[in-house]
This record gives structure tokens, sequence and C-alpha cells, in this order.
């Protein structure tokens, strides 16, 4: 098991004890710019930006710096270094994890029988999961799709090969900034699920918010962390959306591939909550693109067969390129520039020999 935390203070090795217990290697990813991160324990390896120059050359662009997409760097690691059927997690650096953490997830992940929730809408809101909830939105879910009825059925199983689980979380929920704004609270410290582990229907997309993600090592490079921070008309960028958008196209990718990808346990608590006053300004811009991307992306996956998701990523990124033509104007400055990167990332991955 290999576990990814990207970060830009110290990690507290309390937090992420049974981890250190079992042996799991850890991948801690330094995203300041004077590499002052330095952890001393068993298994883990810390990687600073002059590794990735190190490591990549003339590739070394497709690791996003100063946001939570330099996580890319570890999962790069992850998949060149790790085993076949290795499973490989990311956490955020403020996420506590209990001793049942390591047993869930290597549960949810290979060939079984689950339960699956079916649903018309387009996307899918994964905090639905939770008992008596209400209505919370997860980061980056379309503020468009959130006035239509839901139709949500939890009645059916399926049987399939989990290759990817989002697990959820207590504590400090992971919405978007300006949603902190109206909401009574979204700092919940006991919640429970309806059920421990649910498939996600073919079709339906949903927020893959990274601070709890569980995977087998093959699925990598269908996760890439899309580029942030990127200017896209004066005074505004795209930012906070690198899982988001990264987790959309992994979605569509696992439906082709026949893949199941599963959303509950094990769940983490979060502790810390950004500051909505800044985050509401880099959230802004791609709230309003969201939809439009999300367009962009299925004319992509348009004539992808199924393979490996190396294969799959590449054919994605070769139809985004010839795709050009049908940028919208609000997001070409954005993908112009990204699109590079994202091939940047296969050509990375395809040193694993």
């Amino acid at each position: 098991m290999i576990v990814v935390i990207p970060t830009i203070k110290r990690i507290e090795l309390e937090y992420i004890q049974p981890f250190i217990d079992s042996g799991c290697r850890i991948i801690v990813v330094d995203d300041t710019d004077d590499e002052i991160i330095y952890i001393k324990g068993p298994n883990i390896e810390v990687l600073h930006y002059s590794d990735r120059q190190k490591i990549l050359g003339e590739l070394a662009n497709c690791i996003p710096r100063k946001n939570g997409a330099c996580r890319d760097l570890g999962l790069l690691m992850a998949y060149l270094e790790g085993e076949e059927n290795e499973i490989v997690i990311c956490l955020d650096d403020d996420c506590i994890i209990d001793e049942d953490y390591i047993q869930k997830a290597e549960k949810a992940l290979g060939e079984k029988t689950i339960r699956i929730v079916h649903t018309t809408n387009a996307f899918y809101n994964p905090l639905d999961l939770y008992r008596d909830l209400g209505e919370i939105f997860p980061r980056g879910f379309p503020y468009e799709e959130r006035g239509k009825p839901k139709d949500y059925s939890y009645e059916n199983t399926v049987t399939g090969n989990v290759v990817f689980n989002l697990g959820l979380w207590n504590g400090v929920f992971d919405v978007n900034a300006i949603d902190k704004l109206y909401l009574d609270s979204f700092t919940f410290n006991n919640q429970t699920l309806r059920y421990e582990q649910m498939g996600v229907c073919k079709g339906a997309l949903l927020s893959l918010c990274s601070m709890n993600m569980i995977m087998i090592r093959e699925v990598i490079p269908a996760i890439y962390q899309l580029p942030m921070n990127e200017p896209v008309i004066p005074n505004w960028s795209i930012d906070r959306y690198g899982d988001i958008w990264g987790g959309f196209i992994c979605k569509k990718l696992i439906d082709i591939k026949g893949d199941l990808l599963s959303v509950g346990e094990p769940m983490i608590m979060h502790r810390k909550a950004s500051k909505p006053d800044q985050d509401i300004r880099k959230e802004h811009y791609a709230h309003i693109v969201n939809l439009q991307f999300c367009e962009l992306i299925s004319e992509a996956c348009v004539g992808i067969v199924p393979g490996s998701y190396l294969d799959m990523y590449a054919m994605f990124c070769s139809n985004l390129d010839n795709l050009r033509h049908k940028y919208p104007s609000a997001l070409e400055n954005y993908i112009l520039p990204t699109i590079g990167k994202m091939n940047n990332w296969v050509r990375a991955l395809g040193k694993r020999v």
C-alpha cells in the first residue's frame, strides 16, 4: 500500500499512525518553494520541487505547483514504482485515519457484488449517502444541476471490479467556499452512512475530492489532477478544481473500461477549514465554466475503446487536442497550455518498464 500526501507544513504523524505501524510506503509531496518539509519516519519519503526536475526533466511541467494537484508527483512515483495490483491512497495533510482504515480500504476494492445507485441525472451527490444530513453538495457539484428532481435509487446491486473508491468524511466537509456563507454548518463530527459502500452507475459524474481517494495502481493515469492556478482572463484564474475535473475524466474512463467506482467507507476525520474569503475568488471562474468543461470531456471521450487506463487517457488527450476548434472561448486560455501538460503526464507514466 502506498499513501500520497501533499503539504506545505509539517505532517502530524499521529494522524496516520496506522499506516506507519503497518509498514505502508508514505510519499509526502513538499509544495513549498524553499523545500522545508523534512520528516523522519519509517518508509516515509519526501519529494521536493527539485526532485520533480531530476525525475522528469523536460516533462516536469506536468506536475502542478502551489496547489493540491502537486500530489501528481506522488501518484507518478506510485505508478512507476508500485506493484502491479498495489493499493494507492491519497489523503490531505489534515486527515486523521482510525485503526480500521487500512482493512476497510483493502475491502473496498476488487471483484465484488455491491449495492449501486441509479439516477437519470448527469451528476450524483455522494453526500446523499449520509443519514439525515440534509441537502449539502460537495465542492464542484454544478449549480445548474442542483435544482433538478433527485431520483436516486439504491435498490439494486452490481457485480464487477471496483478500481476506485471515494472515501467520505467526518469533521469539516469539502464544500464550495461560497456555500459556507449560507450553510448553518459544514462541520459534522458523528455522521454515519446509509450503506458502507455504494457503486455509482454508468454515466453519472461525481466530485472525487482528493482528501480521501483509494484506487488500484492501474487507474492512476486516469486520475491526473489537472493543473490549477492558471490565468484565463485578466484578474481571474482556474483554481481548486484540479481533483474535480480530473475526477470527472476518471469516472468517464472507468465507465468506458467497464469497471466500477464506489463511494463510502473508509471515512476519515477532516480537521482543517480553509478561509472562504480566499477560496471564493479561487473557485469563482471554474464554477461559471464547470458544465462547459464537462461537455468538452464528454466529446473527448467519444471513440475511446476499453484498454489500459494509460492507453485510454492517451486517447482522451489526443481527442481533446483535436477538438481545439470547439474549445469554448471562456476555456481556451486554460485548455491550450493544459493539454501539453496532460500529454507530458502520459509520456512520464510511459517510462514504467
